[in-house]
């Protein structure tokens, strides 16, 4: 559920950083009569962009002309927003249907979790809707495979 959401987030960014790029190489054609040095003259740094991908997303004419600060759309994308839950919210979703936790602040949907627990459901069942930090750490802290395994639940972090 809130990994899908990530996924599609990041997508989304990657979708509108390339069209952005098509867009402000449009618009260097048009002004310059070198396509190379047009390129070549704008780069953006951690975004590799090869000039196949940039054909692909290039529409037939430009839409506007107006400049496109590529610096703050580059700052937004490379900032992944964090999805963020009061203690209120976590409460909510306090049965087999909807499981969420809180272990040292992160919040985890563990729903898919209960019946696979090699501990039994009743142990997942016992930290849904409230803070199952102490319980995790008591029969979990330190370990290397329960803590990979929760990470794959991790949907956000508490509101403080």
């Amino acid at each position: 559920m809130g990994k899908k959401s990530v996924y599609i987030g990041l997508i989304t960014i990657l979708i509108i950083v390339i069209g952005g790029l098509a867009l402000f190489k449009l618009t260097n054609k048009q002004s310059q009569t070198n396509n190379n040095q047009a390129v070549s003259q704008f780069s953006v740094p951690n975004i590799p962009v090869s000039e196949d991908l940039l054909e692909k997303f290039m529409i037939s004419e430009p839409t506007s002309t107006e400049s496109i600060n590529f610096q703050q759309l580059q700052q937004t994308s490379t900032q992944p927003q964090e999805n963020l839950y009061t203690l209120e919210e976590v409460s909510q979703n306090n049965s087999k249907e909807s499981c969420w936790t809180v272990i040292r602040d992160r919040v985890y949907d563990l729903t898919e979790w209960i019946d696979k627990h090699p501990g039994g459901e009743d142990k997942v069942l016992s930290i849904c809707g409230k803070d199952g930090t102490q319980v995790f750490e008591r029969k979990h802290g330190g370990q290397e495979k329960p803590e990979e395994a929760l990470k794959r639940f991790e949907i956000g972090k508490l509101r403080q």
